[in-house]
């Protein structure tokens, strides 16, 4: 399947969703607004790329090279699930994710086995996978790459392999971006502008804000308020304590961030 076929086969929903997230302006037809968005993507690279996760480079040299199952890691599920998301990939894997979490849910129910699985337990379940059409032995890993549309995905590997400085801009925003954080704890989205803005960091609002939602993984809300914390605060967060947050009063000079 193309991306044509496979945002058409995302619905017409999930569409306009994409759209709107691009905006791009909707023409109340669903069959055009696929068609708008397919070329949208190969007229626009960057910007879709802007949008994808962290890792997508790595993802798309081994999914457009010689992929094998041992290639394939835990940091790809994201950016597997948002090409499904986006279109760029089939949905082959989730379909046989889903698949088999429907026939374990039903045969827990019916058995009240859990998994994991082992011995004659196992062997029947086994049975059962095979039974309703799915191959137990099933490569998820290299149908994840297999996935990915070839056309689309070029595209977006040449971009990168021919514009290097998208990448090395990219690491060194997320790079600042930790080490301001490391000074200052927690910041809002408005105060991290502030403080780019102030070092002279080519980086707009826009693009900052779909860098850190697409790239960033240390963002907590709060009342409406989206704060920016260093990853050493990670364990706080998640325990649920309150965050020692300060208004940001001061910026620091590039090189204090940088040494930071």
């Amino acid at each position: 399947m193309n991306v044509l076929e496979n945002l058409r086969s995302l619905g017409e929903q999930s569409v306009n969703g994409i759209l709107e997230s691009f905006k791009i302006k909707s023409t109340g037809n669903f069959e055009q607004d696929t068609i708008n968005l397919k070329n949208f993507y190969f007229e626009n690279p960057e910007t879709l790329y802007n949008t994808l996760p962290l890792g997508t480079y790595e993802f798309l040299e081994i999914a457009l090279g010689d992929c094998c199952e041992e290639d394939y890691k835990h940091e790809f599920e994201q950016i597997a699930c948002t090409f499904e998301d986006l279109g760029l990939s089939n949905t082959t894997v989730s379909d046989l994710v889903n698949k088999e979490v429907f026939l374990l849910n039903r045969y827990i129910m019916e058995t009240n086995n859990y998994p994991p699985f082992s011995g004659k337990i196992a062997e029947e379940f086994r049975n059962i996978l095979i039974e309703n059409d799915f191959n137990p032995d099933e490569k998820i890993g290299k149908k994840t790459f297999e996935a990915v549309d070839k056309e689309i995905g070029t595209v977006l590997l040449n971009l990168l392999n021919e514009n290097k400085e998208i990448l090395e801009n990219e690491n060194f925003n997320l790079n600042l971006l930790d080490k301001i954080l490391k000074v200052h704890n927690y910041l809002t989205m408005d105060e991290t502008f502030k403080i780019f803005n102030k070092l002279k960091i080519n980086c707009d609002l826009n693009k900052l804000t779909t860098l850190v939602h697409s790239k960033f993984d240390y963002i907590y809300e709060e009342d409406d308020t989206i704060l920016l914390f260093h990853k050493d605060n990670c364990k706080k967060v998640l325990s649920g304590n309150p965050l020692e947050y300060v208004p940001l009063t001061e910026i620091y000079s590039l090189e204090t961030y940088l040494q930071a």
